[in-house]
């Protein structure tokens, strides 16, 4: 073999818990499974939820917002708390870029978080290290 030596592709398989998603966006909220949904929800004061479907677009992980509710009362898609808005938009983008180039390819909820597949070409194994 020569250097560099790469892998011609590599299939990777990453699970994330809700735990750790909720590790991301801090103790006042909760991130909870629900079907093919995450369920963000605040932990202590005003009873708010935004549940979102996440999937892959244009090569990186996303969150569609499907519903907010706010004392249990859904909110309009254009009348969405910031702060919500903002804390969906933090956990998508705790996935960030992932290592050795690999480009997601799909993302599913599983019971227990995230089920993320990614793919990759030409990826430097020397790297891996």
């Amino acid at each position: 073999t020569s250097e560099p030596r790469t892998a011609d592709s590599v299939d990777a398989l990453a699970t994330l818990s809700t735990e750790q998603l909720q590790g991301v966006l801090g103790d006042t909220w909760t991130v909870r499974t629900d079907g093919t949904d995450l369920v963000v929800s605040v932990a202590n004061g005003l009873p708010a939820e935004a549940r979102v479907t996440p999937g892959v677009r244009d090569g990186a992980v996303v969150l569609d917002l499907v519903s907010v509710s706010v004392l249990g009362l859904e909110v309009s898609r254009d009348s969405v708390p910031g702060a919500i808005r903002d804390r969906v938009s933090a956990l998508a983008g705790s996935v960030g870029d992932l290592p050795f180039g690999l480009v997601p390819e799909s993302v599913v909820v599983t019971p227990t978080g995230l089920e993320l597949r990614a793919t990759g070409t030409d990826v430097d194994l020397e790297a891996a290290r």
